[in-house]
């Protein structure tokens, strides 16, 4: 903590937490400075006042935040605001950056719990050296090495064998870290329960409780967090340590993706639309995403769509001006708990095949010998 002056215009600190109102009352100009070149003249410069609130405030700047001028150059005048402002520091220690620290105060058993969400990642090598004492445990209800899927609750059970301060690290697979218990104090033999949602994402979620004899500081929570194997640098001979792991399984719901038209026969630098459609596999349309199309031939209009409200996206495509087989390929890559799919269109270029009929009129009629009639042929296609 330190203590800033209020300069008369108002500049200096920043950001107060609390203030104190000089008790010395003269009459004259505010806090001014009297060095001429300052520009804050005042008459004469006065000395501090004893009993004066400026005088009981420890580590007042002496110092004009303009000029740099001296404190016995300053004019105290009543009125003088003392600003209590918190210094903040960054800390920035082998990569480890805090992210955010919140606190929740326990109401009915006067007790504080913290969680701090940190940015480490811990080695597998690492973890599994982590030595396992008798004196504190860990476990999940579902037992090591469980699957729990994303939201599913779980419940974290932890218990010592002697009086002491639990705090229980959470490795979560995305490389953050969740202080879950912070310096609890539990008795001997008593169970101790800290229950969540699983948040994912997938992979190995790793639990480590640590047991000391006395509260463990921030800094050497950091430097355990860093190297829970080496635990006995830290602590040396007053601490005990358990872990446990469990796995986190993305739940994924299927989708189905399909293409119309699947197969067609167009001419050589014709132009087709293709309409593509995605739903989950209970029929739900998806709306809002992306697709990914491709083709084996010729061009498409975009080469990535998005689905509307009713789960549909259309694309344009070009024939090439060459006959042949042509796939056309729409993609969903997969999305939030949603599993990709595809689907492929079967494309024939070339000269069609029109079918043809052949007609006469008059189709029937009846002659007398001699006559001539006028016939007339039509060739149409269907």
């Amino acid at each position: 903590m330190r203590w800033l002056l209020l300069p008369p215009s108002g500049g200096g600190a920043t950001s107060p937490t609390s203030t104190l109102l000089c008790s010395f009352k003269r009459k004259g100009s505010p806090y001014l400075c009297l060095r001429k070149p300052c520009g804050r003249s005042g008459t004469t410069p006065v000395a501090r006042p004893k009993g004066s609130s400026l005088n009981s405030a420890p580590g007042v700047p002496r110092l004009c935040t303009t000029c740099g001028n001296s404190f016995r150059s300053w004019s105290v005048a009543c009125g003088i605001m003392l600003e209590k402002v918190k210094e903040e520091t960054t800390m920035q220690r082998r990569g480890l950056v805090v992210l955010a620290v919140v606190l929740f105060v326990g109401s009915m058993m006067g007790l504080a719990r913290a969680e701090v969400l940190l940015r480490f990642t811990l080695h597998p090598q690492v973890y599994i050296s982590i030595p396992r004492s008798a004196d504190v445990s860990v476990s999940v209800d579902r037992g090591e090495g469980a699957t729990y899927d994303i939201g599913d609750p779980i419940t974290i059970r932890f218990r010592a064998t002697r009086d002491g301060y639990v705090n229980l690290i959470d490795y979560l697979p995305s490389g953050d870290v969740q202080v879950l218990v912070r310096n609890r104090f539990v008795r001997a033999g008593i169970s101790e329960t800290y229950s969540k949602s699983v948040t994912g994402p997938g992979g190995t979620e790793r639990l480590v409780v640590l047991l000391t004899r006395d509260p463990v500081s921030d800094r050497d929570l950091e430097r355990f967090i860093q190297a829970p194997h080496q635990a006995g640098r830290i602590f040396h001979a007053q601490y005990a340590t358990d872990r446990t792991h469990f796995q986190v399984a993305a739940r994924m719901e299927g989708t189905v993706l399909t293409l119309e038209p699947q197969t067609v026969q167009i001419g050589p630098s014709s132009a087709l639309v293709f309409t593509a459609s995605l739903s989950t596999t209970s029929g739900q349309p998806l709306e809002g995403q992306e697709l990914v199309w491709s083709t084996s031939g010729g061009s498409l209009a975009a080469a990535r769509t998005v689905t509307d409200s009713r789960g549909m996206s259309r694309n344009t495509f070009y024939a090439p001006s060459f006959s042949g087989t042509v796939t056309v390929e729409v993609r969903f890559p997969g999305g939030v708990r949603l599993a990709p799919s595809s689907a492929v269109a079967t494309v024939e270029v070339g000269q069609r095949i029109v079918e043809t009929y052949l007609s006469i009129e008059p189709a029937k009629t009846v002659l007398a010998s001699g006559e001539r009639i006028r016939v007339v042929a039509y060739l149409r296609d269907r």
